[in-house]
């Protein structure tokens, strides 16, 4: 006898998996006559570890010499890409960037323990600073461009880490993230395998997640809706959705499938990802917020970070030296040849 769990994220989702079932295949067929359009532009990590840009004819340009480090963050309207890099002289810098490869400002530090973690709907940047010592990390709020004289808004997070029995070599590999919002009135912490929710303004911990680790923490970060009302993460029983107030649903994966690298469409009305069993290929799948639909899109490869267009249910990721551009409608996908590709970044539109 087949089981069902009904699961539901507000009023906007309705989720009825089947227990141990498979899940269901729309395969994506791929389109050599009809062009994909670039509408404004993308931006990809060369293997040269530079800035890339690719325009809306195809035509792919480096436009940021220094070497970029892994984080990375897009603007929740799509219009700024901010990317950091190390200079061995002068520290690490957040570099700003619009659609058209014009550099905007930029934000110097020499801290070591220092994560650059997102944009806000406001603009301003937000760096988290996790000291040697546990349970003190610092998020700091940066308009961009910085007033002259003014300092950044600090908010310390006292006592997070000890909500776990974390030593501090656990700390240390668990490399703890504090992720805000677009808004920036609420922030998930994820710390060795847990998540915790958090008011900024505060600092009262809503929610707690013991019972589903995520499965990773390296993979495993939540992800924001751009509206910052919603949240889903990657746990080792499932897929965690959840909104402001803590987790709301939870989508159990067949065959063990760990899912990671989680993108929203910029409506809000679908979510691509990948997922895997094992180190490996990963499968490619898209879940339909309004119907709870669930599919595996038929297209295998390394995981790298997806990136949605701004104004339609199109969306993008890279592949060795390709660029695979996907309809999700209409079921198609098309590969455009890009050189030095490692991961793509944003997709970013006209203001």
């Amino acid at each position: 006898m087949l089981k069902y769990h009904v699961l539901t994220l507000g009023l906007m989702l309705t989720l009825i998996i089947r227990q141990n079932q498979a899940i269901p295949s729309t395969c994506l067929q791929v389109d050599l006559i009809t062009p994909i359009a670039l509408d404004g532009a993308l931006f990809y990590q060369g293997t040269d570890q530079r800035l890339w840009r690719i325009d809306s004819t195809g035509e792919s340009a480096p436009i940021h010499d220094p070497q970029l480090l892994w984080e990375y963050a897009v603007h929740p309207d799509q219009t700024k890409l901010a990317v950091i890099s190390q200079d061995s002289d002068q520290g690490r810098a957040i570099d700003l960037f619009d659609v058209t490869g014009r550099w905007l400002d930029q934000v110097r530090w020499a801290d070591e323990w220092t994560n650059f973690t997102g944009v806000l709907a406001d603009g301003r940047l937000v760096v988290q600073h996790y000291p040697a010592e546990t349970g003190q990390d610092r998020l700091f709020f940066i308009p961009i461009p910085p007033p002259e004289g003014v300092s950044p808004a600090t908010e310390t997070f006292q006592g997070f880490v000890d909500v776990w029995p974390i030593s501090e070599m656990n700390a240390r590999m668990a490399v703890p993230r504090m992720i805000v919002n677009a808004t920036g009135t609420h922030v998930l912490y994820s710390a060795n395998r847990y998540l915790i929710l958090a008011e900024v303004a505060t600092q009262t911990i809503l929610w707690r997640g013991p019972s589903h680790r995520l499965f990773n923490d390296y993979f495993s970060f939540p992800v924001w809706s751009p509206d910052g009302e919603q949240w889903i993460a990657s746990s080792q029983d499932g897929i965690l959705l959840g909104d402001l107030t803590g987790e709301r649903a939870l989508i159990p994966m067949p065959d063990q499938l760990k899912a990671h690298y989680f993108a929203w469409s910029s409506d809000m009305t679908q979510i691509a990802f990948w997922a895997r069993s094992a180190l490996g290929p990963a499968d490619l799948y898209t879940l339909q917020l309004d119907s709870g639909t669930l599919e595996a899109r038929c297209l295998r490869g390394l995981p790298t970070p997806i990136s949605w267009s701004a104004d339609r249910a199109v969306f993008a990721f890279s592949a060795s030296d390709a660029l695979v551009l996907i309809d999700s409608d209409q079921g198609r996908y098309q590969t455009l040849r890009i050189p030095a590709a490692l991961r793509l970044l944003a997709w970013l539109r006209e203001e």
